[in-house]
Formats: C-alpha cells, structure tokens, sequence
C-alpha cells in the first residue's frame, strides 16, 4: 500500500515552487549487519514538466539546461522527468 506524502518542489536555477506529492511504496528488504530493513521506493507525482536528480531539480527544459552546464550538478547522474 503506498504512501503519499505532501511535499512542495523547488526548481534549483529559477526558484520557482510546486505542490507536489512524494509517494513511498516499501519494495522489498535489504540486510545489513544480520538486520532486516525494508527498502522504500519513491516516486514523485504531480510535476508533470519537472526534472530531477539525485542533488537538484528543474522546473523546465530550459532550467535544467542552464543547470546541466552548472558543475556543482556535473556527478550526479542523468537528469530525469519526474512523470505524473
């Protein structure tokens, strides 16, 4: 059963803010040290034209250029569409 999270996003390079929802579905285990933990899936909903990554967030194809050019958000993977 998922959980749904209230949450507000921030866009890193125009600021611009959103309501969104951050949804948390446990999806299996993981083990560490002899204990059992269960592992939370996240989802971001309601931001449909939004991008992210694992260190930021753009409101818009062009943000998330002016963002990509940025080194502080160089090491972090690609940039993602949040969906929904």
């Amino acid at each position: 059963m998922p959980i749904h999270i209230p949450a507000e996003a921030t866009c890193d390079h125009c600021g611009k803010v959103a309501p969104c929802k951050v949804k948390c579905l446990f999806d299996g285990s993981i083990t560490l040290d002899d204990r059992r933990y269960e592992r939370p899936g996240l989802a971001i909903r309601g931001l449909p034209a939004w991008f992210w990554k694992r260190d930021g967030m753009a409101c818009s194809e062009s943000c998330k250029e002016v963002l990509a050019r940025d080194p502080r958000y160089d090491f972090s993977g690609p940039w993602m569409p949040c969906g929904e």
